[in-house]
C-alpha cells in the first residue's frame, strides 16, 4: 500500500466492493441493499443476498483468497447447477462470517441493468449532477441485445461514431 505495508486490509482478511444486482421495490427506487427483505413479494429471492459476481472489486488478503476458493468449490460441487450467483453470495456470507469486509458500490454510480433500464430509477437520479461511473449491462440476454441497449442509452462507441 501507500504506507509501504501489504496491500490488504491490514489483517489479511481482504475486502470486496460488491455491486448490488437485484431488483428494487417500485415505491423505493433509491433502495440499494445487500439483501432482499423477507417479504413474500420477492418469491424465492426473499431474504437472500442480491450481490453480483459479475462486477466487483476484490482487494487481496488471506480471507479474500479463501472466499475465491470457496466460491470455486461451490461452483464445482456435484449438482451445483448453472447459476453462479447463489454460490457467489453463499461464499460471500461465509467470508464475512470469517471477517472479510464487504462494502457496497453505490447503486447510483454503479447501477445494474435492471436499475438503469428503469425509467422511474433514471428519473429519480435526474436531480443529481453525478452520472454513473459504470453501468453493468445485465438483466438482458444476448450479446446483440446488450449492444443495442448500450447504443440506445448512448453508451456505445463503435467504429462509425469514432470517425465522426
Amino acid at each position: 500500500g501507500a504506507d509501504g505495508g501489504a496491500d490488504d486490509d491490514g489483517g489479511g482478511r481482504g475486502l470486496i466492493l460488491a455491486s448490488v444486482d437485484g431488483r428494487f421495490p417500485e415505491e423505493e427506487v433509491s433502495e440499494c441493499r445487500r439483501a432482499y427483505s423477507p417479504s413474500a413479494r420477492w418469491g424465492r429471492s426473499a431474504g437472500g443476498w442480491k450481490l453480483c459476481g459479475g462486477l466487483f472489486y476484490l482487494r487481496h488478503g488471506a480471507g479474500a483468497l479463501a472466499f475465491l476458493r470457496d466460491w470455486e468449490r461451490r461452483l464445482a460441487a456435484p449438482g451445483a447447477g448453472a447459476k453462479n450467483q447463489p454460490h457467489y453470495n453463499d461464499a460471500l456470507r461465509s467470508a464475512t462470517a470469517s471477517g472479510m469486509a464487504v462494502e457496497l458500490l453505490p447503486c447510483d454510480r454503479f447501477p445494474n441493468g435492471y436499475r438503469y433500464a428503469s425509467s422511474a430509477w433514471r428519473a429519480a437520479q435526474a436531480p443529481h449532477t453525478r452520472k454513473p461511473v459504470l453501468v453493468h449491462n445485465n438483466w438482458i440476454k444476448g450479446h446483440e441485445a446488450k449492444l443495442a441497449r448500450f447504443r440506445e442509452w448512448g453508451m456505445w462507441m463503435d467504429n462509425r461514431t469514432a470517425r465522426r
